[in-house]
């Protein structure tokens, strides 16, 4: 989040520090500091270099990545750094080797924080001199002035304690680097975030300044190991660096999630860098270090030395007798919390508090019901921009205005007392401005005072989020003070209607995100118009005697829904780009009609220019190399194994429906929370049927592949995610049916299926089996999986053949189904080139396993009267044997006179 330099908020400590800077070390310290403060209750503000004009930082790496995880300020010159005083209260700086006066022509006065007064605090922490023993008179005498404002100063390394004394006139305290400071889990998190697939054990390098010796330690080590090499590089050169080492797998420029992912995993770790020594001791990974006397061996040294495992240091290629001992993590490990909590102590003992005081209200605040949801609610109407919000008194919305007013940096508040009046008054800014704008009341008929504005809002499309406090529903009816129905009481006269739901867990805050974020889009969707949200609070006295930092708003809420139109050219172009990016595209292609040559042609380009795979069922009549029926490996894989091989980054959902108890649904609604679901629908309604849902490309299929076919330029498909979905494929069966049941029965009919005929497959235990077998691709397959009701199929089938006459039609129907829907046909035109296929077995096989009377339905009845007097001609078969013996003349178009099949099965 940008800190906007309009905003009055103060935050505990501002961080000045090298944290933009080109290099990963430099980025981790100071995120690493950042989140170990706000560990402690402190909000922190990482203050952006003092610049003389030129803002060159905007969309780099570096400021990026902080940008993620961190509140950046906003840039301010050398005249107007005064300004820093009144944003934040406390300032530290350090963590580097900014105190190196080698280092003075890039850093300069600001690292010495020259700008802050004297009623603020000024830290140093972690400060490095590198490999400084002296400075020059002149030095000493300006900077020595800098560092005696100081109230407390403490540097890395033991070594810098003399230098220090020696150059600033003062006597430091020695601490741990910042990335020992923050939470081990908090790197993980990061790491975890990375959509890097790494399926093959590798040892890692990571390495500043190439040369031919560490080329050579690299590869006999690695050959030793039998490890193929991955290279990290110092984000400074980049690609000159990776050309040098052009030789290994390199990744010039990766993302901060990625460097910690490649850490975290990897088998053995080579490194020339003091922070690549860092975090393989951090992730517990077996690892060398190779000095780097350029740019100070001594601080490695002595790192390694604190934890006793100086010997991790190979100084050349002669040196290697190293990597095959064991590195004992469970001492480190000790060591490490120690001098972590030697260093926080000291730290906290400067800033003033040893803990927040705090801590425990503000942390159990955060975990109210009604905080959670008004806490995503506001942040959301920031996120999407709303900036304007009326607000009117009363009591049940206290805690959603306090919310707002506690952040009203954020917001341009206007405080309207009559609800009738506030809400007209929030439609003639929104009608002006033509954007939305938000409007809050109370409960009661509080809300029914809005009902005049919310109306003409409606009929003149004015973009109004009314969002009304409400009570819980367990008091709706019961005589409660100031409570009315008011779910959907504005039905008609809104584009859309949600109350939040009420409850926790990750389910509810995912609904409210999604309904909140749905509401605020509709408000422009296909023309402007009101929307509401209503929002149920137990307990408006929540949090009342806390300060504004226990109300701060999220830092971003993932996922934001975004839509896109297929006209919207130009902004349509930033899913193409990501789709190029992607290593790991999950097409889902839902149920459909056969395609045109033409159709499928598009798709298969799209195939051939993103990496991709096509998921399909039988009802996605869609059969083109690159589309993969996975059911099999779906159902039998770990959530673990399709976690770790088979994710995507990013899955892409067209057409209809799948196939009812499809085990992609519940593979991806179980994995990583990172997975993008782009949905791809000519409505451009919200469908979050994944619970990923980011974003809605509102288009129909045709045009959203050939859009994508035609922007891919000169990307092309590297097959390796589809190869590897293909190997999963391959390595699972669906097994031998034993026995004479419905399983077997559907074995034998599926692939014999005629050539150009269609089959419409009964919602039941049909439409989930089928997906073991394979159907001729000739063969164009349907299904009722709108409602997935079993009322009827039958019904649904005997429609299609009254206007298909030439090809064969088959209905493959299980008995509960059949029987709910048998006079489906009766009183029927019945053509020759009609068959039924009846799988009673009794009862519902599908749900039999509850063994309940009621749920299994279990009868003795048979079809034959019934089908018989409608004018089939009707057949049956009660094992194998029999089944062999009709199914060739049944398949067949030799007969003059509908058939019907009664297989009688276990």
């Amino acid at each position: 989040m940008i800190y906007d330099e309009k905003i009055k908020k103060y935050y505990d400590v501002g961080i000045v520090g090298w944290w933009y800077y080109y290099n990963y070390g430099s980025i981790l310290t100071y995120l690493g500091l950042c989140k170990a403060l706000e560990s402690k209750g402190y909000s922190v503000l990482m203050i952006r270099k003092i610049t003389d004009g030129i803002r060159d930082l905007e969309n780099k790496l570096p400021e990026n990545a902080i940008n993620r995880y961190c509140t950046i300020s906003n840039f301010y010159s050398e005249e107007d750094s005064y300004k820093l005083n009144d944003i934040c209260n406390t300032f530290i700086t350090g963590s580097d080797q900014m105190w190196n006066p080698l280092c003075e022509p890039d850093a300069g006065k600001q690292y010495f924080l020259n700008f802050a007064d004297e009623h603020h605090k000024k830290i140093s922490y972690a400060s490095s001199l590198g490999n400084a023993k002296d400075a020059s008179v002149e030095f000493k005498k300006e900077y020595q002035s800098y560092v005696s404002r100081f109230d407390a100063v403490s540097v890395r390394e033991k070594y810098s304690i003399e230098a220090c004394k020696n150059i600033y006139g003062v006597e430091p305290e020695q601490v741990c680097d910042p990335v020992f400071l923050c939470e081990k889990d908090f790197y993980y998190e990061l790491s975890a975030k990375s959509s890097m697939k790494l399926e093959e054990d590798y040892l890692l390098c990571f390495i500043l300044d190439p040369s031919d010796e560490k080329i050579e330690i690299i590869k006999r080590v690695a050959d030793e190991k039998g490890l193929k090499v991955k290279c990290l590089v110092d984000l400074t050169d980049a690609n000159v660096k990776a050309e040098r080492l052009n030789q290994f797998e390199c990744y010039p420029y990766a993302d901060v999630e990625d460097f910690l992912c490649l850490f975290k995993n990897a088998n053995f770790i080579i490194t020339d860098s003091f922070h690549g020594t860092c975090f393989s001791i951090i992730f517990e990974r077996e690892f060398i270090s190779i000095p780097n006397v350029d740019r100070g061996n001594k601080r490695v040294k002595e790192l390694l030395s604190i934890y006793g495992i100086e010997d991790r240091i190979v100084n050349s290629i002669e040196e290697l007798t190293i990597y095959d001992k064991i590195i004992d993590y469970a001492e480190i490990n000790k060591r490490i919390e120690k001098e972590k909590e030697r260093s926080f102590k000291w730290l906290l003992s400067k800033l003033g508090v040893n803990e927040d005081p705090l801590k425990e209200e503000i942390s159990n605040l955060r975990k109210n019901e009604d905080f959670i949801r008004i806490r995503l609610m506001v942040t959301l109407l920031r996120d999407y921009g709303i900036r304007k919000v009326v607000l009117s008194p009363g009591g049940r919305d206290v805690p959603i205005v306090r919310m707002i007013e506690y952040n009203e940096e954020c917001f341009d508040i206007y405080r309207v007392t009559d609800e009738r009046s506030a809400a007209y008054f929030a439609m003639g800014m929104a009608r002006q401005l033509n954007e939305p704008v938000a409007c809050i009341c109370t409960s009661g008929t509080a809300v029914s005072n809005y009902m005049p504005a919310v109306t003409e809002a409606y009929y003149t499309g004015v973009p109004v989020v009314y969002i009304t406090a409400d009570r819980q529903q367990i008091y709706l009816g019961m005589g409660e003070d100031q409570t009315i129905p008011q779910a959907n009481i504005f039905k008609d006269v809104t584009k859309k209607e949600v109350t939040l739901p009420e409850g926790r867990g990750y389910k509810v805050e995912r609904q409210i995100v999604r309904d909140v974020s749905d509401c605020i889009l509709e408000t422009t969707h296909n023309g402007l118009g009101p929307v509401h949200i209503n929002i149920s609070i137990d307990d408006i006295t929540i949090g009342s005697r806390l300060p504004k930092r226990a109300w701060e708003l999220y830092p971003y809420i993932y996922p934001h829904l975004l839509r896109v139109k297929y006209e919207e050219q130009g902004d349509l172009i930033r899913w193409v780009e990501d789709a190029r990016q992607s290593k790991r595209i999950m097409i889902v292609y839902g149920q459909n009609q056969i395609l045109s040559n033409k159709e499928r042609g598009i798709i298969e380009e799209f195939i051939r220019k993103y990496n991709c795979v096509v998921l399909t069922d039988h009802i996605s009549n869609l059969h083109i190399d690159g589309a993969i029926m996975a059911y099999d490996v779906l159902h039998q894989m770990s959530q673990e194994e399709f976690d770790n091989n088979l994710a995507p980054d990013i899955c892409i959902t067209v057409g209809g429906k799948r196939l009812m108890n499809d085990p992609l649904t519940f593979k991806i609604r179980g994995s990583k929370r990172n997975i993008r679901h782009w949905s791809v629908r000519e409505d451009g309604k919200v469908k979050d049927f994944y619970m990923r849902l980011s974003s809605i490309l509102e288009m129909s299929q045709n045009k959203f592949f050939e859009f994508f076919v035609e922007h891919a330029h000169d990307s092309k498909n590297d097959y390796e995610y589809l190869n590897q979905w293909k190997k999963y494929v391959n390595e699972f069966s669906s097994g031998l049916w034993d026995g004479f049941h419905g399983v077997y029965v559907q074995s034998r009919i599926f692939p014999s299926l005629p050539e150009n005929s269609i089959v419409h497959l009964a919602v039941g235990q049909v439409f989930h089996d089928c997906r073991k077998f394979v159907i001729p691709e000739s063969v164009d397959v349907f299904c009722n999986m709108g409602t997935n009701g079993i009322d009827g199929c039958t019904s649904t089938f005997m429609g299609q053949c009254a206007v298909e006459k030439e090809k064969m039609c088959f209905l493959i129907v299980g008995d509960l189904s059949f029987f709910y829907d048998m006079n489906g046909i009766w009183n029927k035109d019945l053509g020759k080139n009609v068959r039924i296929v009846l799988i009673n077995n009794n009862g519902t096989d599908l749900l039999r396993n509850h063994n309940l009377k009621a749920i299994s339905s279990v009868h003795n009845t048979a079809a034959k009267g019934w089908v018989e007097s409608t004018g089939f001609k009707y057949l049956s078969a009660a094992s194998k044997e029999e089944l062999e013996e009709i199914l060739p003349w049944f398949l067949s178009d030799k007969s003059n006179e509908p058939l019907f099949l009664e297989v009688f099965c276990d």
